[in-house]
């Protein structure tokens, strides 16, 4: 059990990660005069369905401790209903 926690912690470690870069990307990429200033978007920042795909995944690793593919795949849509865009 312990390393299914080890897992599930760097699991979340990784999913901070890519949406705060996701985050930062997608902004930054509509808005390339803020890296020469180096300043940060004003509100609101989006992510993109790579972090979504990232919460299912974390999820699913943290219910059942690995990735079934149409686990996946349904949690996904599911998900992704929520808020296409």
């Amino acid at each position: 059990m312990e390393s299914q926690s080890i897992r599930t912690k760097l699991a979340r470690l990784s999913l901070n990660g890519l949406s705060i870069g996701d985050v930062l990307g997608t902004m930054l990429t509509c808005e390339p005069e803020l890296i020469r200033q180096r300043k940060t978007p004003t509100p609101s920042w989006y992510f993109t369905d790579d972090t979504v795909m990232g919460i299912c995944v974390t999820r699913l690793l943290e219910l059942d401790g690995s990735i079934d593919q149409d686990a996946l795949a349904k949690r996904f849509a599911e998900e992704y209903s929520l808020d296409p865009h």
